[in-house]
C-alpha cells in the first residue's frame, strides 16, 4: 500500500501543480483569493498565539533536533509527522526532509512518535 501511494505521489501533486499554473494562466490564482488569504491569516495568527504561550519546562535541554531527533522520524509518514505537530503535509514534508527546525514546542510530540516506533520494535 505505501509503495503504491508513493508511485502514485509524484503524478498527483504535477497534477495539482499543473492545474495551479492552468488557473494562473486564465487569470484566476487560488493562492491569492479573498478566501486563501483568510485562511492563513487565521493559521498565522493561531501560531503566533502557541508559540507566544508555550514554556520551556526544561525538559528539551541539551537535545538537538538534527542530531536527537530528525534521524527518528525521517522513516515515518509526512502525514503522521503532520498530525503530531498539528501542520500541514507541506511543512511537514520539509521537517522531515531536514529543510526546517520547527519550533521547539513540537520536539516532545515527535521524540514520542520517534520513540513509539522503538518501542514497537
Amino acid at each position: 500500500m505505501a509503495a503504491q501511494r508513493r508511485s502514485i505521489t509524484p503524478t498527483f501533486q504535477a497534477a495539482g501543480q499543473a492545474k495551479i499554473k492552468a488557473m494562473r494562466a486564465a487569470g484566476h490564482d487560488p493562492t491569492t483569493d479573498p478566501d486563501a488569504q483568510r485562511r492563513r491569516a487565521i493559521s498565522a495568527s493561531k501560531q503566533r498565539r502557541a508559540v507566544t504561550a508555550w514554556r520551556d519546562d526544561g525538559s528539551l535541554d541539551g537535545v538537538d533536533f538534527r542530531r536527537d531527533i530528525l534521524p527518528k522520524i525521517q522513516g515515518f509518514p509526512v502525514r503522521v509527522i503532520a498530525e503530531a505537530m498539528g501542520c500541514s503535509i507541506s511543512h511537514a514534508s520539509k521537517v522531515r526532509g531536514g529543510g526546517i527546525v520547527p519550533h521547539k514546542r513540537h520536539w516532545i510530540a515527535l521524540a514520542r512518535i520517534a520513540a513509539s516506533c522503538t518501542l514497537r520494535q
